[in-house]
């Protein structure tokens, strides 16, 4: 019998998944995943249909139902510098990309000069 592979919806890995049973979106996905999901988010829905997740009673890939409301509040504490330090990349980031599309603006307004500048606008006659 040919089993299809279950993936986590948010990193794709394949171990210790937890089922979402709540809502009719039907994916698996890590405990960890999750919790950075609600953590970024700041909201604990479902990833597609933004159906609230009771967080209470979650049901993992083999049945069993687990709490992850400590693992939450746990996970919070830990985790309190993610976001600030995504936001300082993020701008990093932009900051790289608004430079360089200043400079190939830059440089296309010097390629026009140039080409303006050494382009031969006197009228050529035939001999």
């Amino acid at each position: 019998m040919n089993e299809e592979t279950i993936y986590c919806i948010f990193c794709f890995g394949i171990n210790n998944l937890i089922n979402n049973e709540q809502c009719l979106c039907d994916y698996y996905f890590h405990k960890n995943c999750f919790l950075l999901w609600i953590k970024t988010s700041t909201k604990n829905s479902c990833i597609i249909c933004q159906k609230i997740i009771n967080t209470n009673r979650l049901i993992t890939y083999n049945h069993s139902i687990i709490n992850i409301n400590d693992d939450l509040d746990d996970f919070i504490t830990m985790n309190e510098d993610i976001i600030p330090r995504i936001n300082l990349i993020y701008k990093k980031i932009c900051k790289g990309i608004v430079l360089v599309l200043f400079l190939t603006l830059i440089i296309g307004i010097v390629y026009m000069l140039f080409k303006f500048i050494f382009t031969d606008f006197s009228p050529s006659y035939p001999d």
